[in-house]
């Protein structure tokens, strides 16, 4: 079982793109899926199988949302604001299985193969019926006829002064006696599971209407109608019926008028004529249309039978009732014994809401409309004739799976109450078959009407049967037996919804595809806008990456240049602080060099002291000895020289001193590798040489030639 939505009009790019939602109440919302498309006739469908809801069995009321606009499918039944389904596998299963039409299984579930057809798909035109539509009894009586022509009451109780009365003879009754139907009469109809299958389930009331929405009312109703008409063995048919979408009515002609026919009185023709005109008249431009009356649908009934009466120009008479339908609510005109009956399907079945009853002025003499020549006027001076204003009216409120019957004294006369409900309890109504998603599986009102004439002719031909006329006759006293054979017309007519009017809340599809179509522009403006933004986002995410790539490089590069030029000063900084070490080490070096020259000088001072100024030679030598030395180190004179003048000394203090360095030269190491190693030095600290001067001048300040006497 499955919740359907059609739309019309839409091309497959379209339906693809439109977002269809059901809601049910109190439960959550579903998203339906485009099931089909009809190329054809463009017709998109969207449908949600029931289970898939998570639903349990039961009566749930529901509304969608396409596109987000509030909408109803006519594909359910709609309550007011709202559609309407019923639930149940085990149902669907037992109607699908009685035609022996059993779709295939998925998962446990039958699957409708087609959608059941629309109630617009049925009958909508005004039919008359008459005695040519007939189907004839070819059932012969097994026993005496009680009564086989209607009685004309206006000239049946006077005598003329030509004619003799005659009497009715009285009937002797025999036991009462119940039977069942053949197997024809129910033909057509399910069995009698069908009432226990729908125990509990009927056509909910209409709920609140949803949040946000105004209360639309009902949907508009009308009549699907069908009749059959079956005609006595014997004798003419007098019975004539119509049917339209908002009326129906029936007409039984007055049997006992045959016997006037010389006088050009035809009482089948006169009957047809009625219900032609009856039904004329309630049409748009008639007398008794809803534009003249439009408040009292049971006076329109009224009307249109005084219509007719006016209209027929036949000869004969005839019994009338007819039914006008308005919105929810019927009027009935009723003049004599036929009649009409509404019934409801209810918690347990069908039940009477409304019947009419009989008008008859004696036993078996019914009210009735009569149109008589002059000539037979005349024979009967006394004559009172009915008016279509002596009709009862009747008016009642109907509701979406009601059933109207209509029918003549052939049908009351031979069922009973409780045998016509038993009929139509097998009878399966459009709104429960749409309830539970089959409507095809519905009864069509002609197999019901079909259905209750056939039981009345079974009745009407059984001289055992107890049927109401006998009952009725006994009201009266006469004691009868057995059925009433007599012309059997029935009209029945399921109230259904009328959907060809428009209903305030049905969807504005070229509103909704209109807004769809602005919001796709807009949704694609907006795509474009956000493909530029995006677009532009991202060449600006580029530009600041690029800047943000080059200030990196920038900073690497300034970083490298920074460590390059620590690394520059890093190493200038070792390099001079290696030249100073350098020229510490040298400078160690000359230092420890000049300590030993002076410890060297004081050590020769010293033995020159105790050797004494005694040999020539050995001065000569020493002489020799400085002359040496002072060209191999220019620096020695001038540093001695230095302290000198610096110490103030006598001239022959030089002079030893002078000595005493000759002396002291000439016992270092050889000259070549000292002056390589000055030069070095004197290469690489050329500056600080003033100090180094200024240095050895001091200490050689500090030195004193020993005395002889000081020695030890």
């Amino acid at each position: 079982q499955c919740v359907s939505f059609k739309l019309k009009g839409l091309d497959e790019q379209d339906a693809e793109k439109i977002k269809v939602e059901v809601i049910f109440k109190g439960h959550e919302t579903h998203r339906l899926a485009l099931s089909n498309w009809d190329s054809q006739d463009l017709v998109a469908a969207w449908t949600l199988p029931v289970s898939s809801s998570g639903l349990s069995s039961g009566t749930y009321f529901f509304h969608f949302l396409v596109n987000g606009t509030f909408a109803l499918s006519g594909e359910h039944v709609r309550m007011g604001n709202w559609n309407c389904l019923h639930y149940s596998d085990a149902v669907r299963r037992y109607l699908l299985t009685r035609d022996g039409n059993l779709p295939p299984f998925l998962d446990g579930q039958s699957v409708e193969r087609t959608r059941s057809k629309k109630i617009t798909d049925m009958e909508t035109k005004a039919v008359v019926g008459s005695a040519s539509s007939a189907d004839v009894s070819h059932e012969e009586p097994s026993g005496q006829i009680v009564r086989p022509y209607s009685v004309c009451g206006h000239l049946g109780g006077y005598g003329s002064e030509e004619e003799e009365e005659t009497e009715q003879p009285k009937m002797k009754a025999t036991a009462h006696y119940y039977a069942s139907f053949a197997k024809e009469v129910t033909e057509g109809l399910f069995d009698r599971e069908l009432m226990l299958r729908l125990d509990g389930i009927i056509l909910p009331e209409k709920p609140q209407p949803p949040i946000g929405r105004n209360d639309v009312g009902g949907m508009a109703l009308r009549l699907w109608a069908g009749a059959h008409l079956l005609k006595k063995a014997h004798g003419a048919c007098e019975d004539a019926f119509f049917l339209d979408p908002h009326a129906i009515g029936v007409a039984d002609g007055v049997g006992c008028m045959v016997q006037f026919a010389s006088y050009g009185i035809n009482a089948a023709r006169y009957a047809a004529e009625l219900m032609e005109f009856s039904c004329k008249a309630l049409q748009q431009e008639g007398v008794a249309s809803i534009d003249c009356i439009p408040n009292d649908v049971a006076e329109r009934a009224a009307r249109a039978m005084a219509h007719g009466e006016s209209q027929a120009a036949t000869y004969g008479a005839s019994t009338v009732s007819v039914l006008c339908q308005q919105g929810n609510l019927v009027g009935v005109a009723n003049l004599g014994d036929s009649g009409f009956m509404v019934l409801r399907k209810g918690p347990s079945g069908m039940y009477i809401v409304m019947k009419s009853e009989e008008q008859q002025h004696s036993w078996n003499c019914p009210y009735q409309l009569t149109r008589l020549p002059r000539t037979l006027i005349n024979r009967f001076p006394k004559l009172q004739l009915d008016k279509a204003a002596d009709c009862d009216r009747y008016t009642v409120q109907v509701r979406e799976g009601d059933l109207v019957l209509m029918f003549s004294d052939g049908l009351r006369d031979n069922l009973h109450d409780r045998e016509i409900i038993s009929l139509v309890n097998r009878a399966l109504s459009p709104a429960a078959a749409d309830l539970v998603g089959l409507l095809d599986r519905c009864t069509p009102p002609e197999q019901v009407a079909k259905s209750l004439a056939l039981a009345a002719q079974e009745r009407s031909v059984d001289p055992n049967a107890k049927v109401p006329f006998v009952e009725y006759s006994k009201r009266h006293g006469f004691d009868c037996i057995g059925g009433k054979q007599d012309d059997i017309t029935v009209v029945a007519a399921w109230v259904v919804p009328d959907e060809s009017q428009p209903v305030d809340e049905d969807l504005d599809l070229d509103a909704v595809m209109e807004d769809m179509h602005l919001r796709e522009e807009e949704e694609r403006r907006l795509a474009e806008e956000a493909r530029l933004a995006e677009e532009a986002r991202l060449e600006e995410e580029a530009r600041l990456a690029e800047e943000a790539r080059l200030e990196e490089e920038a900073r690497l590069a300034e970083e490298a240049r920074l460590e390059e030029e620590a690394r520059l000063e890093e190493e200038a900084r070792l390099e001079e602080e290696a030249r100073l070490e350098e020229e510490a080490r040298l400078a160690d070096e000359a230092r420890l060099a000049e300590e030993a020259r002076l410890a060297e000088e004081e050590r020769l001072a010293a033995e020159a002291e105790e050797a004494g100024d005694d040999a020539t030679p050995a001065a000569d030598s020493a002489s020799v000895a400085t002359s040496t030395v002072s060209q191999e180190y220019t620096f020695a004179p001038e540093a001695a020289e230095q302290g000198d003048e610096e110490e103030g000394k006598g001239a022959g203090r030089r002079r030893r001193q002078g000595d005493l360095a000759g002396k002291i030269h000439s016992a270092k190491r050889p000259t070549n590798t000292f002056e390589r190693r000055n030069g070095d030095a004197n290469q690489l600290a050329a500056g600080s040489k003033s100090n180094k001067k200024e240095k050895l001048g001091s200490r050689r300040t500090e030195f004193r030639p020993v005395s002889a006497t000081a020695r030890p």
